[in-house]
């Protein structure tokens, strides 16, 4: 099973990802491929946040469960990603998803994203290991005056639908209290969020999973599925895997044939892997962070519609401190592509942060998220087969709702929770559909992409 829009560079399982986040994480534990033919009530396929999540939930509940991993744990986007447990999860305002599914389940998607911030920590400080945390919120910042305006709309919203606490900040006070840049021009304040070594948060949920009981199995990508007897079996290339029930947790690397033979794919056209390009500098001293007066720790993304996410990681012995700086990565995915991606990114740099242009950059890479057609996540069950639950699409929050939304499938298939989508609000419990002209959304994706770029500016 290998049709991705993904490219084959960035999905080959033998490339190690250069992140700074590996050189700052313990190792992922043991994950020796499946070997030979072995049985289990649930599989998991995908060790990222969701699949790591639901095993560890399925194992504590005394649920018999294997992840089957075509890498390792956390080698996917859950490696890769720029660091952010934050608010979101819908390319929908809060408005348009009240009119589509009611004030009250909107309220409640709002709830759910506060419950999987605070999971994150929670399941780190329960089974002991350290995030790197940085911060006691996030920041939307505003990179021209107009979009104040929509950052107050957008705090307005988060009152109206039982946000976390909120202020709005001039360009004074952001400056005073965070950074200085002539590319911030105010932000929105949100309380809760935080950052963290991404990396780090997929490894504990390994390490737990594994002492929990669950059982991992790296380089064990699936080839096959099958139905049999009532069961699913699951082929790899050096094993096979019998199960009762199996949970789809593969996100941006779902591949579009996806699914047991004999059926349409479910997952074919649903899904849109979306490219982030990171660069991480070397250490800036204490001098240089003053140049613009860099003394906060959130997290901050800027309003552009293909956003920038900006963060000055944790200092080191000597108070350096790294800045990390992420954004559009393209759609090609090919190693040949990075290098124009990171040089777009070292500009983009330059115009946000003038006095640290030209620094230099020790860590380059990229990593995908997902878009689902309906602009949400989705997570749930097959209509027509309540044996196979999926977790896809979480629009670039999946350190939290990736993370809550592997638990709240565990819950369902432990038999926890009250029933089978009580606790999924409305907002996410869909089927994926495929998107219009399914087969050419690759295509319709650089398109959008180049224009969205041309309203940003180019930059």
């Amino acid at each position: 099973m290998a049709a991705s829009l993904l490219h084959p560079e960035l999905r080959d399982p033998t490339r190690r990802p250069p992140t700074w986040w590996a050189e700052d994480s313990p190792p992922p534990p043991p994950a020796p491929p499946l070997d030979g033919a072995t049985n289990c009530r649930v599989a998991v396929i995908g060790a990222g946040y969701t699949g790591l999540s639901a095993a560890l939930e399925l194992a504590r509940a005394g649920v018999e469960v294997v992840v089957l991993e075509a890498a390792w744990p956390g080698w996917g986007a859950s490696g890769r990603n720029s660091g952010m447990c934050c608010l979101g999860g819908s390319f929908r305002s809060l408005d348009a998803l009240a009119r589509r599914h009611g004030a009250e389940e909107t309220r409640r998607f709002v709830r759910v994203q506060q419950e999987a911030i605070a999971l994150v920590g929670e399941l780190a400080e329960t089974h002991g290991f350290d995030l790197a945390r940085q911060g006691a919120g996030e920041l939307a910042v505003a990179h021209r005056p107009a979009a104040l305006a929509g950052l107050r709309d957008h705090q307005e919203a988060l009152a109206r639908f039982g946000g976390p606490p909120t202020a709005l900040w001039s360009a004074e006070e952001l400056a005073e209290r965070h950074h200085a840049s002539p590319d911030s021009h105010g932000a929105l304040f949100m309380a809760g969020s935080f950052g963290l070594n991404p990396l780090r948060l997929a490894v504990g949920l390994a390490i737990a999973a594994r002492a929990a009981g669950a059982r991992l199995h790296g380089g064990s990508p699936v080839v096959s599925w099958r139905r049999e007897a009532g069961r699913h079996i699951l082929t790899t290339p050096e094993g096979e895997l019998r199960a009762d029930q199996v949970v789809v947790a593969t996100n941006a690397f779902t591949p579009d044939d996806l699914g047991p033979a004999g059926r349409r794919p479910p997952f074919r056209g649903a899904y849109l892997p979306v490219l982030t390009q990171v660069i991480v500098s070397r250490p800036l001293s204490p001098t240089e962070q003053a140049a613009h007066r860099f003394v906060g720790t959130e997290p901050i993304s800027d309003t552009r519609r293909l956003l920038t996410d900006v963060r000055l990681l944790p200092p080191d012995a000597a108070g350096g401190r790294r800045l990390l700086i992420a954004g559009p990565g393209g759609t090609r995915g090919s190693e040949a592509d990075m290098a124009h991606w990171r040089d777009r990114m070292a500009r983009r740099l330059a115009l946000k942060f003038p006095a640290w242009a030209g620094i230099g950059i020790s860590h380059a890479w990229r990593g995908p998220w997902c878009i689902t057609s309906r602009l949400s996540p989705t997570v749930g069950c097959l209509p027509d087969d309540s044996s196979i639950w999926f977790a896809i699409g979480f629009q670039g929050v999946g350190v939290s709702l990736g993370t809550w939304s592997g638990r709240a499938v565990a819950r369902v298939l432990s038999g926890r929770a009250a029933g089978p989508m009580a606790e999924i609000p409305a907002v996410m419990a869909a089927m994926p559909r495929p998107f219009p002209l399914a087969a050419l959304r690759g295509w319709g994706q650089r398109m959008a992409h180049g224009l969205l770029r041309a309203r940003d500016g180019f930059v």
